[in-house]
C-alpha cells in the first residue's frame, strides 16, 4: 500500500491508477516496435508516405526539447531522417544508426540524445549540432501536429504488419536506405 504523509502527520492511502499503468504498458510496446522497426519503416518510406493512416501513426517517445513539446507521427521522423543529415550516420564500425530521441535546449546546444541501430539495439549520443537538428525536428514536427490524434491512423504494430503482408504478396518493394548514411562524427 502506498501512503502519502501530509504535512500534520496524517497518512493518507494513496491507490495504483490502473488505466495509467496500462498506457504506459502499451507505451512501452509501440516504443519497442517502433525502435526494432526504425528501419524497416525508413526502406518503406515511399508507401508511408502516401498512406495518411501510416504517416499519422502515433509514435510515443517523449522528447526533452527545451521550451517545446508535441503529438511526434511516424511520418516527422522520415521526413525528418531524409532531410537532416544529422538525424542519422555510420558509426566508426560501419553500423547505421538513426537519431530517434532528442533531449536538451536548442538555446544552449547541451544535449543527451540517443540512436538506434538496425537490430533495435539504442545508445546515448552528444550531437555536435543539436540545434539545428532540434530546430529542423521541431519545424517538421509544428508541421503535422494539429493532424495526429485527429485522423484515422493504425498504429505502429498495424503498420508493420501492413507493411509485411504487402511485401510477402508483392506489392510492397523495400527501398535501400544505405546511400543516406554517410560517415560522419557527432
Amino acid at each position: 500500500m502506498n501512503t502519502i504523509e501530509l504535512m500534520n502527520g496524517t497518512l493518507l492511502e494513496c491507490f495504483k491508477n490502473e488505466q495509467d499503468r496500462h498506457e504506459q504498458e502499451r507505451g512501452d510496446k509501440e516504443e519497442k516496435v517502433f525502435l526494432d522497426n526504425a528501419f524497416f519503416f525508413l526502406a518503406h518510406r515511399d508507401k508511408i508516405m502516401k498512406d495518411s493512416r501510416m504517416f499519422l501513426t502515433p509514435v510515443p517517445i517523449r522528447h526533452t526539447i527545451f521550451f517545446w513539446r508535441g503529438n511526434i507521427c511516424l511520418g516527422d521522423y522520415l521526413e525528418w531522417w531524409l532531410s537532416c543529415e544529422s538525424a542519422r550516420r555510420m558509426s566508426d564500425d560501419n553500423r547505421m544508426l538513426l537519431v530517434y530521441l532528442l533531449a536538451g535546449s536548442h538555446c544552449s546546444g547541451s544535449n543527451r540524445c540517443h540512436e538506434v541501430d538496425e537490430f533495435g539495439t539504442t545508445e546515448g549520443i552528444q550531437l555536435s549540432n543539436f540545434s539545428s537538428a532540434a530546430g529542423q525536428f521541431i519545424r517538421i514536427a509544428e508541421r503535422y501536429k494539429n493532424f495526429v490524434g485527429v485522423y484515422e491512423a493504425y498504429s505502429l504494430e498495424e503498420v508493420v504488419e501492413i507493411l509485411k503482408r504487402e511485401e510477402a504478396e508483392g506489392r510492397t518493394f523495400p527501398q535501400d536506405y544505405a546511400a543516406l548514411f554517410t560517415k560522419t562524427r557527432q
